[in-house]
């Protein structure tokens, strides 16, 4: 056994039994693991939306509202390339999800445990999707706001954990994850920083033709709400394979 794989077994051996222990806590972690941290995404996309010094967040911030509005833009385009890239890695390191290779407290029904398990059957481990989403929310807020990426992290790292001890990923697949959407945003803000015209006339739609562009703002965040299911869905039409399982 390797040091990563030491760490990894202890760290998830660790984990599973903080929420393993009983079954109300083991079906709790299961319902606000899952969707729970997508869904918060797009209100936190929302929120920041309609922030800056001219936004309607009651408070007062050290960035303008175009500012946040572009980076929100950054953010949604982080997260499909991050996504992306956690498939194509997903394919070159097909790693085992934990619960198969190691023996965890699991205290619900068995076959209940069984459907689960199969319906993750086809994705890899390594890297975890919602890691990629967790880092590039935080570090996108954070650039903005230092008080919100710590509080966005301090989320991030819980819902990380729940994850790990459920078995559904080891702790390097969530430190992986975040590498990913680190890059994935950093590259995405490179150029937006460069080639700002995009974004901006992306920005000025919401201004120009504010009741086309919000129900069309609305739908892509109900969309990453429920883990990009539609455009992965569309995605996968036109490629003719599924690439979002």
């Amino acid at each position: 056994m390797t040091w990563l794989e030491y760490v990894d077994t202890w760290l998830l051996v660790w984990f599973n039994r903080w929420i393993g222990y009983h079954p109300e806590t083991f079906y709790s972690a299961l319902k606000i693991s899952n969707r729970a941290p997508w869904i918060l995404a797009a209100f936190i996309l929302t929120w920041l939306w309609f922030s800056g010094d001219e936004g309607w967040v009651p408070f007062r911030t050290t960035y303008t509202r175009w500012m946040a509005r572009r980076r929100v833009l950054s953010i949604l385009a982080a997260l499909v390339a991050g996504f992306t890239l956690a498939r194509v890695a997903q394919t070159i390191v097909p790693r085992p999800r934990p619960f198969n290779v190691v023996a965890l407290q699991v205290p619900i029904v068995p076959s209940v445990w069984d459907k689960i398990r199969a319906s993750m059957a086809t994705q890899g481990a390594f890297p975890s999707d919602h890691a990629v989403m967790f880092f590039i929310v935080v570090l996108g807020l954070g650039s903005l706001s230092r008080k919100g990426g710590v509080l966005t992290l301090v989320g991030a790292l819980f819902f990380s954990a729940l994850r790990v001890g459920l078995g559904f990923h080891w702790p390097s697949d969530m430190l992986g994850g975040a590498v990913i959407g680190a890059i994935a945003l950093g590259l995405v803000v490179l150029v937006e920083r460069v080639w700002p015209q995009p974004w901006d006339w992306v920005i000025a739609l919401f201004y120009r033709l504010p009741v086309i562009a919000y129900p069309l703002g609305f739908l892509l965040l109900f969309d990453l709400s429920q883990k990009f299911a539609g455009l992965f869905g569309l995605v996968v039409q036109v490629l003719g394979h599924d690439v979002a399982h």
